[in-house]
């Protein structure tokens, strides 16, 4: 089977060739996977300051948004493991959309509720809910791709994934906000939900059946957590995301009071990392492909990546820094951005490597288990990240708060680096091991 192959013909024809490339390259990792995304940050800019007038805590706000990612995460790896093996991709996939888009839809309503605990319960529930949804369009997204295109897992599944998620973490508040003050709180909901929802005819009319693959192969959640690379992989996703994410609390108040910025400016600076971010992911993603040195990627990037936070405060040892001057931020935060794309973009290649060294089969099992596991990591690091820079911040100061996630981000890559030299000798050279390249 080579990169479009149809189980109806042999030889595709031209229109056939765009189509597919259309739906696996564009519909379903950018549109489908940047509304998912995009769901969980679409009321960033407008959701705590309508909270508070309806008698809602800042603190309940924030887990308000941190529910999304909580319960993403609790729900990828079952997703991945049992329902797309069991349904298939396509429909995992249709359901997540409606699921999705109801939720949607019934968020914007919530305006009406009474003011208080039932205001804000019934936001946790439809949050819970919509991540759900979002769960199961994100590993249904990543099985499909790395199954139409498993000669370039590097460049075109990870890399088009990742910037279209970066392109979610950006666009979505700055859509979100523009849409609310154009048509208040319910123009942001309506508007992603007709989105979802004629996403879901796109995925009818366009996606083929690709279930057959399931058939021959069941993995195993429990054996792939024993794969020590793949273990190690999960702990570079959550460590990843939660030094990608943890100025999402902090920033704001760092920016106001010891800055002296508005919230434009820092709305600004909001947009350095994921703007960095996304436009670095397609170069990150050639790299890998070009070089197959997924582990060495993961290790220079978390090296830039520590090397970026510890500017971010400046840290406080860091005495020849300027401090407190906004472009060193800005820089920082750019220093951020790309490097966890090198953190990122290798994840997934290096846990089909270690899965199909240890005898994986090379099919749609394995890539729906696997997407599970990336897409839960990324959303507990999501989850964490945020929870773990506010508390910090009580107690650390915000330059000491970067430098202790900066910290964190070198032992990481510490641990890469032991692992590499234990198992070097037992690693199997990337040319003898096929399956990534394989159709």
């Amino acid at each position: 089977m080579d990169e479009f192959s149809d189980s109806e013909s042999p030889s595709l024809s031209c229109f056939a060739l765009m189509r597919k490339f259309f739906v696996f390259s564009f519909v379903f990792p950018v549109v489908i996977y940047f509304l998912s995304i995009g769901c969980g940050a679409l009321p960033t800019a407008f959701l705590t300051h309508e909270a508070e007038q309806h008698g809602v805590s800042s603190t309940v706000s924030g887990l308000i948004f941190g529910i999304y990612s909580l319960v993403a995460f609790m729900a990828c790896p079952a997703i991945g493991t049992y329902l797309i093996p069991r349904f298939g991709p396509k429909a995992v996939l249709m359901c997540g959309l409606v699921v999705n888009g109801a939720a949607q839809l019934a968020f914007a309503f919530t305006i009406r509720l009474p003011k208080g605990a039932v205001f804000a319960g019934i936001c946790f529930l439809i949050r819970a809910i919509s991540a759900l949804g979002a769960a199961a369009c994100e590993n249904s997204v990543i099985s499909i791709t790395i199954g139409q295109f498993r000669s370039h897992v590097p460049t075109v599944m990870q890399s088009v994934v990742e910037m279209s998620s970066g392109l979610g973490f950006t666009v979505a508040p700055v859509l979100g906000g523009a849409l609310f003050e154009i048509g208040g709180w319910k123009a942001p909901f309506l508007a992603v939900s007709c989105f979802l929802v004629l996403s879901v005819f796109l995925v009818w009319y366009f996606l083929r059946d690709v279930t057959e693959d399931f058939a021959e192969s069941q993995v195993n959640l429990k054996k792939a957590l024993k794969v020590p690379g793949v273990v190690i992989t999960i702990l570079v996703l959550i460590i990843g995301t939660i030094a990608y994410t943890w100025f999402n609390v902090t920033l704001d108040p760092y920016g106001k009071d010891e800055l002296g910025l508005n919230s434009a400016e820092i709305g600004l600076l909001f947009l350095i990392p994921a703007l960095s971010y996304a436009l670095s992911t397609p170069v990150a993603g050639y790299v890998c492909a070009k070089t197959r040195a997924f582990r060495t990627c993961m290790i220079i990037g978390f090296l830039v990546l520590s090397a970026g936070l510890m500017m971010t405060g400046p840290a406080p040892f860091f005495t020849l820094l300027p401090q407190r001057k906004v472009w060193l931020l800005g820089v920082a935060l750019a220093v951020s951005g790309v490097s966890c794309t090198l953190c990122f973009v290798p994840a997934m290649p290096e846990m089909l490597h270690c899965c199909y060294a240890r005898g994986f089969p090379a099919d749609a099992s394995t890539d729906s288990l696997l997407s599970g596991l990336l897409t839960g990591a990324q959303n507990l690091g999501g989850f964490v990240g945020p929870v773990l820079g506010g508390a910090l911040m009580q107690y650390f100061a915000f330059r000491w708060t970067a430098a202790i996630i900066g910290f964190v981000t070198l032992f990481q890559m510490a641990v890469l680096i032991i692992y590499g030299i234990c198992t070097r000798q037992n690693q199997l050279d990337y040319e003898e091991t096929r399956p990534l390249i394989i159709n």
